[in-house]
């Protein structure tokens, strides 16, 4: 804790190097958060994740809530708009997820960020904010105490990466939670039975870090994110195939089926016909 990671390095028990020394270790979890990639990168490994930011905002205390006292109002989501909105304290909270997201450290992050956050840019949050004072009025009279716009991890279906690497045995990545509070609990349970019996409980497949193959690249991964976080509160249809860093892979009958009109959808990076109109 609180020491800076330098190298990873395998041999025999995997061993780990920070700025004290090296510890040998049977087990090592790349638990590094939006540092996943770097830990990765120490051992070879390409991990397909992209940090983001998201920002919210809490408003200073409303009176209409003061007046409640301790009855709560609950958590409001307007998928339409795409933002949730609840109470803080006296005030409430509003964050969007918008279509407008920035990536943040294509090239490498800096060492000297830790527990920071961005610089605010409330020009990304005006047309929510707008939308949420129409649909909450007292919102309109209420000043803005603070403005969090911090880092957020993103793989690219935004799903967390969990499980363990091949050919390194006793290397495991357990990082990219983009909900982490919710997934905790659950994400401590399959990474410790993994570690201890070999595998978990349950299928775990969509979390498995292992999903992802050659194909998810920086530019796939970068494009499947920022789609996947403009999509949280998007409807999600049955069979829906989305466009972004498609297509990956093709095959030599590729183009002849699209000039026939075939309409693709992509499994495991591989673009194939599903259906023709």
């Amino acid at each position: 804790q609180r020491s800076r990671q330098s190298n990873v390095a395998p041999s025999g028990d995997v061993a780990r190097a920070h700025h004290h020394g090296t510890i040998q270790a049977a087990t090592v979890i790349n638990a590094a958060g939006y540092r996943g990639g770097e830990v990765a990168a120490m051992v070879g490994q390409y991990l397909p994740i992209v940090t983001l930011s998201h920002q919210y905002l809490v408003t200073e205390d409303i009176p209409e809530l003061v007046a409640r006292g301790a009855a709560r109002l609950p958590l409001l989501r307007d998928p339409d708009v795409s933002y949730y909105l609840r109470q803080e304290r006296q005030g409430m909270l509003l964050g969007p997820y918008e279509w407008q997201a920035t990536a943040h450290w294509l090239d490498g992050l800096p060492q000297e960020f830790a527990h920071q956050l961005f610089d605010d840019d409330l020009g990304r949050l005006e047309k929510y904010i707008d939308a949420a004072c129409e649909r909450v009025p007292i919102l309109g009279s209420a000043g803005i105490k603070s403005v969090i716009n911090g880092p957020i991890p993103y793989a690219p279906d935004g799903n967390p990466l969990i499980g363990p690497v091949p050919g390194l045995p006793g290397f495991f990545h357990c990082c990219a939670f983009t909900f982490g509070i919710s997934q905790a609990g659950g994400a401590g349970k399959v990474i410790a039975e993994w570690v201890a019996n070999g595998q978990p409980e349950w299928d775990v497949w969509p979390l498995d870090s292992r999903r992802f193959l050659e194909f998810a690249n920086p530019r796939y991964t970068l494009a499947k994110a920022i789609e996947t976080y403009q999509q949280e509160y998007g409807i999600g249809y049955p069979v829906e195939e989305r466009p972004a860093g498609r297509p990956a892979k093709t095959s030599p009958v590729y183009q002849r089926l699209k000039e026939k009109g075939a309409r693709f959808g992509a499994r495991g990076g591989w673009e194939r016909a599903v259906y023709f109109p």
